[in-house]
């Protein structure tokens, strides 16, 4: 009896740390997560059960920040750079700000001297090995509608989503110069 109820508070514990996501139709299961930060260095590794295929991804999140937005612009951007460390390839889906009332991932481009900004609603792939990097000037997730005004010095909780790792959530300081500009 003691040993079912010892068992019991197990799979009552891990049913508890897992969290049930549906992403594109299919239902993962976060199995586990791991996140450490040091020296302004995140490293996350999470175990994902996607539709009873075990799936490990090991991130490094580095130049990770939210600017803080210029006059009254009702809008700002966030920053970091994403390195796969796993061995699977994966997709920065979407991300979140429960400072914005909306988030987009954008890319921006150069067209006859013009500088554009344009949505990128199918996300940013991430092959295993390589970096993605969200950086003033190029790819970068945009806040719409701010709710409330990111204050320099800060630090505002960004969720980022990827396909197949799940959501992670992670504390960005807000600054006027919050990561490197790209090609830096």
């Amino acid at each position: 009896m003691k040993r079912f109820l010892a068992l019991s508070v197990l799979a009552l514990a891990l049913g508890a740390c897992s969290d049930t996501q549906k992403t594109d139709g299919k239902v993962s299961e976060v199995i586990g997560i791991s996140v450490s930060e040091d020296k302004g260095v995140i490293k996350v590794t999470s175990t994902v059960d996607k539709n009873g295929s075990k799936i490990k991804a090991e991130f490094v999140l580095t130049n990770y920040g939210v600017r803080t937005p210029l006059g009254q612009n009702p809008n700002t951007g966030a920053y970091v750079t994403i390195e796969n460390k796993g061995k699977t390839d994966d997709r920065l889906v979407s991300a979140s700000c429960a400072c914005a009332a909306r988030t987009e991932l954008h890319t921006m481009s150069m067209s006859d001297g013009q500088m554009s900004m344009s949505a990128v609603p199918e996300g940013f792939e991430i092959k295993a090995g390589e970096k993605l990097v969200l950086a003033p000037g190029g790819n970068h997730i945009m806040l719409f509608d701010l709710t409330t005004r990111p204050a320099e010095g800060a630090t505002q909780k960004v969720t980022l989503v990827f396909e197949k790792a799940g959501e992670i959530t992670i504390d960005m300081p807000v600054s006027m110069t919050p990561a490197a500009p790209a090609g830096h």
